[in-house]
């Protein structure tokens, strides 16, 4: 299930690659916690990182939207995917001290999945306008 950042989910945009590297990396951080055993303590402080962190990351590709010409279903859609994945990890974190191990497991598979999906599909569409030619 875990899964690493590599070259396929490069979308040709330096700052968003860099970000989605930075959401990797603490999907990599919770996934050693998982694996350890750590402390609730530890446990709050990625969940914590990772919601600050998604909001800037979206707001960042949100403000890259607003300047780019998208169709606008597909910004709408994507707009609310993000609104989605936001109040998710935000409900998680609300409810951090009183999950499983099977729950916990299942943030993983839950945040692992979607942010797969996001970047090969949606993302990549994104990528496609923001990389055109301009002129």
């Amino acid at each position: 299930m875990p899964i690493s950042w590599d070259a396929r989910f490069a979308i040709g945009h330096q700052t968003i690659d860099l970000q989605h590297q930075a959401l990797f990396a603490i999907l990599d951080d919770l996934q050693r916690w998982r694996e350890q055993a750590g402390d609730l303590a530890a446990l709050k402080l990625i969940v914590r990182r990772l919601e600050h962190y998604v909001l800037f990351h979206f707001e960042t590709e949100e403000s890259l939207m607003r300047g780019a010409a998208l169709d606008p279903d597909y910004l709408a859609r994507h707009l609310a995917a993000h609104r989605a994945f936001s109040e998710r990890v935000h409900l998680y974190a609300a409810q951090l001290a009183a999950l499983s191990p099977a729950e916990l497991d299942g943030l993983l598979a839950f945040l692992t999945d979607w942010l797969q999906q996001h970047i090969l599909v949606t993302d990549a569409e994104l990528a496609k306008v923001l990389n055109a030619p301009t002129g």
